[in-house]
């Protein structure tokens, strides 16, 4: 009610009733008109450093001084009443005023607001901390917490609404893949200042139970191939800065088995194969994290392996173009495939299909451009999984729903050896951009074509490239979707944000590559190309220790003022050797490995944990592949994933 009637009685006259400075005092009062003034009375502490201000005439109040060290001096008398000298000082108050009867026909004094009272709490820089008005720490914001408008607010629901790879709650998917199971793991990023506990669940029947999340996760310590093992506690949790192996399924028959006494979530596979539906596992934190899955995981030696960053369940979206990672040569025995995974209970998804679906159990077969509707439980999914690709198809849900692209073992292109599985979880059509710096991993030989996949959400979205010689301009219609073949890294952007597209980099087999040191270099492999307004600060990432190649990539945006932020990288400290991408000099990409050779440590960088910041977003790529020259088999076969990627909505396209 003291602020209302100050607000009330401000507006009519015309002044402001309060501000958030000084120490002490009263508010002060003027009169604008009036017949005589009173004489003022000593002053109290007032609202500004400045003093008093000389009475008006015609029976005005003299303006009170305000705050300052001295004391007030006594009020000035009717028609020339002076404020004190000092800062304390309020001046005379006016006497009736003939002016505004309207204002003097409140005759309740207006009660004292403390100046003490700050109406507008701020957060620390490190969003740790409430701060009031002169930066004085009010509140520090628990472990689990974080300040978010003046207020302590649970740091889970938090960045649910910021939308991003940073989350709470994620659902990794055993995807079809050729061995039919092999061990699936989920790597979970501590990047919170303190402890992340986490808790895994599944299905056990028609109970989502928890599992003893102890006996299946890990702590890796050392680096490249001395990494160790250890016990993760559920009571102290992950470290900041740290990695957690979470060990969720193991190995059907002929598949990659986890690492030597390591036991699994669930000990057999847990891969549906074919079309069908299927069961997730749920990991939820109690702070944020970043979360990665890898299948298999330790798949240097195995020749079919694939990564996927994890979008958290609050990132994900009802709207998807359908993809799929690539397809593959009849008579070999892989399929493309894709999955939706629904976070809730009761979610029914709609599939309009652009090629005829086969079919299987609990999906069923379906005509070109014709909707079904699967209803899902938490944690399910549908997985179809044909030979047919389903790119540009239309996925609609009635709750968020998650989106992976995949094959069980795809040729890049189709029909060149060898093969390799590939998966990467797609961003809701509301995420996508409308301009890419596409920048592949480092050349494997003297030639390496990368193929980049160009999927588009809106009709008439025309892309074109700088530099102009990577390819002429395309122009593609909702859902349509073409490939180019470059070895140049380049811009491409459509005209505006409400011709949105996605763009993904493909790995090529390994004998597609020609020149010194080719080797049976790599082999397929599908990574997200990340719009630069997904861009983030901070990545905590692992790569994986049985890859003898691990090449990262950096790309950085042109700053206003036409500087550019440094990024650093922990192993090596401020990163050098930036190349312009564009003509303009509006991005900038390098590249840093790892290690490389024979698992040989560059400088002192190895494979295992790290972490890459920069004042200002950037964006990273973890790739690693293997050749036919280290002292263990690893020839044909690589992964990939991007370190972390912002998931806000850039347009507001309906598929």
């Amino acid at each position: 009610m003291r602020l209302a009637i100050i607000a009330v009685a401000s507006a009519m006259l015309g002044i402001s009733a309060f501000a958030c400075s000084g120490t002490s005092g009263t508010d002060v009062w003027t009169n604008t008109g009036g017949t005589a003034g009173k004489s003022g009375a000593a002053g109290s502490a007032g609202l500004t450093d400045a003093g008093g201000q000389a009475g008006q005439p015609d029976g005005a109040a003299g303006l009170g001084g305000t705050a300052g060290a001295a004391a007030g001096g006594a009020g000035g008398t009717a028609g020339s009443a002076a404020g004190g000298a000092g800062g304390t000082a309020a001046g005379g108050t006016g006497g009736d005023a003939s002016v505004d009867q309207s204002v003097d026909a409140i005759e309740e004094p207006v009660p004292d607001v403390p100046l003490e009272t700050c109406f507008q709490y701020t957060c620390s820089a490190d969003d740790r901390q409430v701060l009031d008005c002169w930066n004085n720490v009010v509140e520090t914001c628990a472990e689990t917490e974080i300040c978010k408008k003046g207020f302590c607010k649970s740091a889970c629901l938090v960045v649910e609404d910021d939308q991003s790879s940073v989350g709470c709650h994620y659902v990794p998917v055993d995807l079809d893949e050729h061995h039919g199971g092999s061990c699936f793991v989920a790597m979970v990023a501590n990047t919170w200042p303190y402890n992340a506990h986490i808790t895994v669940r599944r299905w056990n029947g028609t109970t989502m139970a928890d599992l003893p999340v102890e006996t299946f996760t890990r702590m890796p310590s050392g680096s490249g191939q001395s990494i160790t093992y250890n016990p993760y506690s559920a009571a102290t949790g992950i470290e900041p800065g740290k990695v957690a192996l979470v060990f969720l399924a193991g190995a059907a028959s002929g598949g990659v088995a986890c690492p030597s006494g390591i036991t699994p979530a669930s000990p057999g596979s847990a891969v549906k194969k074919g079309t069908g539906l299927g069961e997730g596992f749920e990991i939820e934190t109690d702070v944020p994290i970043v979360a990665y899955q890898m299948n298999p995981y330790g798949g240097g030696s195995a020749a079919v392996t694939g990564a996927s960053l994890l979008l958290p369940n609050a990132s994900g979206g009802k709207s998807y173009i359908a993809m799929n990672a690539y397809s593959s040569a009849t008579g070999i025995g892989a399929n493309a495939s894709l999955n939706v995974v629904a976070y809730d209970d009761d979610t029914d998804v709609t599939f309009t299909p652009v090629a005829a679906v086969t079919g299987g159990s609990g999906v069923p077969a379906s005509a070109a451009n014709t909707p079904f509707t699967v209803n899902l439980r938490r944690a399910q999914y549908m997985q179809i999984t044909q030979a047919a690709e389903l790119t540009g198809s239309v996925v609609s849900a009635t709750k968020k729903v998650g989106f992976f692209a995949g094959n069980t073992c795809a040729q890049v292109p189709v029909g060149a050896s060898y093969c390799d599985h590939q998966e990467q979880m797609i961003p809701p059509v509301r995420a996508f951009g409308s301009e890419y710096a596409a920048v592949q991993y480092k050349p494997r030989g003297t030639t390496d074509p990368t193929r980049w996949r160009f999927v588009s959400a809106a009709d008439g979205t025309s892309i074109t490239f700088d530099p102009a010689s990577v390819h002429a301009p395309i122009t593609l219609n909702k859902g349509a979707w073409t490939e180019i073949t470059s070895q140049t890294p380049f811009l491409a952007k459509s005209q505006d944000n409400q011709h949105p597209f996605f763009v993904a980099a493909f790995m090529t087999g390994s004998s597609q590559v020609g020149g010194a040191f080719a080797g049976d270099s790599g082999d397929p492999d599908m990574c997200n190309i990340i719009p630069p307004e997904q861009y983030m600060k901070k990545y905590v990432f692992l790569s994986d220790s049985t890859y003898p190649t691990t090449n990262l990539v950096f790309v950085r945006k042109r700053l206003s003022n036409n500087t550019y932020a440094d990024v650093n990288l922990d192993c090596v400290g401020v990163l050098q050797g930036w190349q312009n991408l564009d003509s303009q000099g509006l991005y900038q990409y390098t590249r840093q490995d790892l290690v490389n050779g024979n698992f040989a440590p560059v400088g002192s960088c190895n494979n295992g944990v790290h972490q890459a910041d920069s004042t200002e977003p950037f964006g990273l790529w973890v790739w690693g592949w293997g050749y036919n020259g280290t002292s263990v088999f690893t020839a044909n076969v690589s992964y990939s994933y991007p370190a972390g990627a912002n998931v806000t909505t850039l347009n507001n396209v309906m598929p």
